[in-house]
């Protein structure tokens, strides 16, 4: 609790500040607190909230049971997570936003299209963790593990267990990549959500409709991290999942 007075106190110090300059400048430039709040429940950005939502955690779902399901499965073959390591790198090193213009033409406008994208973003962050940890994983540890603690476990069940302090992580990175990438996406190809409303709204100087999407875009962002920290720390509690957790 007492971590958190910090925080509080400089959201308040921010929005103290954010008030006192809206008033010498013109609101063009710099609405007002109170401007943006309004604008945020307000009922066509909350309607776009609700798709940007969606098309987020669906794909986000989507690319994070992908890249679990091609980490662990590549962790369990010897001498595969070393190469596939190196190629989710090369992978991640690609802007996910850089294939919109395949995906229009593979997939089309509307709901695929932001899903799809955001469910690439998420897997890549996720399957480059786990890969990245198993390829530096002995693989006489893991044998020596499943035959001494584990009994009849197999390699990939004990790597699970090695493994599972770098899942939520990642989960974290690909929460954060999946609601990125679904805004700008929607700024760019798609006629709904929080961003083709931010779009339409720059193009005519309505900064407050802006700013609020970008609120919730990263307040919905924060939020999402959270819940997936709380879910970590839970199995860790109660399985005792890997030897630390949570974030420093």
């Amino acid at each position: 609790m007492n971590r958190a007075i910090p925080a509080v106190l400089l959201v308040l110090l921010s929005l103290l500040i954010w008030e006192l300059t809206s008033r010498v400048v013109a609101s063009w430039i710099l609405p007002s607190p109170s401007a943006v709040f309004t604008t945020i429940i307000g009922g066509q950005l909350m309607i776009g909230y609700v798709l940007t939502a969606y098309r987020s955690i669906v794909g986000f779902a989507l690319g994070s049971l992908i890249g679990i399901s091609l980490g662990l499965a590549a962790a369990s073959m010897r001498n595969f997570p070393e190469m596939l390591s190196m190629t989710s790198s090369v992978l991640a090193a690609i802007p996910p936003v850089v294939l919109v213009p395949l995906l229009i033409l593979w997939l089309g406008f509307g709901d695929v299209l932001s899903v799809a994208a955001s469910a690439i973003a998420a897997l890549v962050p996720i399957s480059y963790n786990l890969l990245s940890a198993a390829a530096n994983v002995d693989p006489g540890i893991s044998d020596y593990l499943a035959t001494l603690r584990m009994g009849t476990a197999s390699r990939l069940e004990v790597l699970s267990r090695i493994l599972m302090p770098h899942i939520f992580p990642g989960l974290r990175l690909s929460a954060n990549m999946a609601w990125r990438v679904c805004f700008v996406v929607e700024m760019l190809a798609v006629p709904s959500g929080l961003g083709h409303i931010a779009f339409d709204a720059a193009g005519v100087l309505d900064l407050s409709t802006v700013i609020a999407a970008v609120l919730l875009l990263a307040a919905s962002s924060y939020v999402h991290q959270a819940l997936i920290d709380i879910m970590g720390k839970t199995l860790y509690e109660r399985w005792g999942f890997g030897a630390t957790w949570g974030p420093r």
